[in-house]
């Protein structure tokens, strides 16, 4: 039976509404610490949530005493019956919805992340099952996995504060340009947690922005995390379908009879957003490259955006001319 929820949707966001997270603040639960744009912490909970997540989803592909390790071996009767039925459910009824946009999990993460890391006195209706097996969980996760993940969550925002004090409002404002887009006027909260979706980094954009980004895969180059950041932070600016970016290119497909090749907007996101963590790390490393290129997104198109996104970032090409002529070269050599 699925988790169906919908209606009683509309309580739990009025519930949620007196411990929000649209005005983060220094006392909130988590807080690590800030700097101009944005706020970072934390969560316990949302770390085990996202450990819950990440581990069902796995074992969905191999066995979860592979997925767990050694780890699995050492567990009481108790625990592992604990862990396999938290699994179960995760499996049914969590992992079908999208972590960042689906009711559910959208509104769960507004709440959990207002929660300290005991075990919450009142816990709404809607998310009491979540909850269940994540208490039921909190000893194995005590136990085997929050030390790591709270050394590594501290060991991120504290590689890479200085870096994005220094570089963030300069890169804010060439994003504002690019975008024609406002920077939302408070700071932009920042979960860390050692897993994220799927170990990938997420947001969403409403009512506020609020960015999850991971720990797990800090290391290198220098400045990854830092474009990762600016990148996640542009989905507030940059619309599929909306917006100035989003807008024009809708409208050069339409005047244009154009197919739109799939997410086009996001792979413009990708690459704005890194050409000015580019600019801005190259006193650091003058040989930085975009993670669009690194990791290969987007292969269909990669030769495209510098070929006429650049001469838009030069001031020299209107983005709509860019567009259009990114799209006229795409349909002749697909």
């Amino acid at each position: 039976m699925k988790y169906a929820l919908t209606t009683l949707i509309y309580i739990a966001v009025m519930t949620v509404q007196a411990q929000d997270y649209m005005h983060p603040s220094a006392t909130d639960p988590g807080y690590l610490g800030e700097s101009n744009r944005f706020m970072f912490f934390e969560n316990y909970w949302l770390n085990m949530q996202h450990w819950a997540y990440n581990m069902s989803a796995y074992a969905q592909e191999e066995p979860l005493e592979h997925v767990m390790g050694e780890v699995y071996a050492q567990l009481s009767d108790q625990d592992r019956e604990a862990l396999l039925e938290a699994v179960r459910f995760y499996q049914e009824e969590i992992l079908q919805y999208d972590l960042r946009i689906e009711e559910l999990t959208y509104y769960f993460k507004r709440w959990i992340v207002t929660q300290d890391s005991g075990v919450p006195e009142e816990v709404p209706q809607q998310f009491r099952p979540i909850m269940d097996r994540l208490i039921a969980l909190k000893p194995i996760y005590d136990q085997y996995y929050w030390d790591t993940h709270h050394q590594a969550n501290v060991a991120v925002y504290e590689d890479n504060i200085d870096l994005i004090r220094t570089l963030e409002d300069t890169s804010v404002v060439d994003l504002e340009w690019l975008c024609r887009a406002r920077w939302q006027e408070e700071k932009i909260r920042v979960d860390i947690s050692y897993h994220s979706k799927l170990s990938r980094p997420y947001t969403t954009v409403t009512p506020v922005a609020h960015i999850v980004m991971d720990s797990r895969r800090n290391a290198t180059p220098v400045g990854n995390w830092f474009e990762l950041l600016l990148h996640e932070t542009s989905h507030h600016m940059i619309d599929e379908g909306a917006g100035f970016i989003g807008g024009t290119i809708l409208d050069v497909g339409d005047k244009g009879n154009y197919r739109l090749p799939g997410q086009l907007s996001h792979s413009y996101l990708f690459y704005l957003s890194g050409k000015i963590a580019q600019r801005h790390l190259a006193d650091i490393d003058p040989d930085y490259q975009l993670y669009v290129i690194r990791r290969g997104i987007f292969k269909d198109r990669i030769e495209l955006l510098p070929k006429y996104l650049d001469p838009y970032i030069a001031g020299e090409l209107s983005l709509h001319d860019a567009t259009r002529a990114l799209l006229e070269d795409y349909w002749e050599n697909p």
